[in-house]
Parts: C-alpha cells; sequence; structure tokens
C-alpha cells in the first residue's frame, strides 16, 4: 500500500519532470505565432528554453513552500531586466511577455496542484 508521503512524492516528481521539456514544448507551440516574426527565434529559442526551465523550477519550489511574494519578486526582477530595451520590436515584448505568463502560469498551477 502506498502511504501519503509516498504519493506526494511521486506527485510533486512527476509535475517537476512536466515543468522542465514538456512544459517547454506545450508554451514553445503556443508561442509559435509569435516566434516565426521573429528574426532571431533560433537563438531566443535556446536561451528562453533553459531561462524557461529554470524559472518555472524555481516558480513550482516557490509554491511549495507558499512564498508567493517571492514569485512576484522575481516576475519584477526579470521584467526590468529583460523589458528594458527600448528599440526592442514589439512583436518580439509580446512573445516574451506571452512566454514569460504561461511560463509562470503552468508553474504555478502545477505547484497548486500539489496543494489539493
Amino acid at each position: 500500500m502506498v502511504s501519503s508521503t509516498d504519493r506526494q512524492f511521486w506527485i510533486i516528481t512527476a509535475l517537476a519532470v512536466f515543468l522542465t521539456t514538456p512544459a517547454g514544448i506545450l508554451i514553445g507551440k503556443l508561442t509559435n505565432q509569435w516566434r516565426q516574426k521573429i528574426a532571431d527565434a533560433e537563438s531566443l529559442a535556446n536561451a528562453g528554453k533553459w531561462i524557461g526551465v529554470i524559472e518555472r523550477l524555481i516558480v513550482f519550489v516557490l509554491v511549495l513552500q507558499s512564498q508567493y511574494s517571492a514569485i512576484g519578486l522575481l516576475v519584477t526582477a526579470k521584467g526590468i531586466i529583460r523589458f528594458n530595451e527600448k528599440d526592442r520590436p514589439e512583436v518580439k515584448t509580446e512573445y516574451l511577455v506571452i512566454g514569460t505568463l504561461l511560463s509562470i502560469g503552468i508553474a504555478i498551477g502545477a505547484g497548486l496542484l500539489t496543494k489539493i
């Protein structure tokens, strides 16, 4: 018989694995229409993939620890760093904002699923 601790461990493990490549593929599919309009989409895809994985895992851990204010700080810091370029094309900015919101939303959702 599986204890509730074992069950919780496997749920957290499965969701953490989902937040790596599977969630990245899902976000890539959902943001494809914007990525196709960006000239340097290949370099964005590689960097964005790793940033997204790390971001989702950090947010997931923060939700597990009920550190919601730290998620807000992470989003704010990322916004200041990444969206401060004044000469960036609008479609690239939209792509980054939508990808970030999807990434963080998926990670928060996964974290909240563990609390049900």
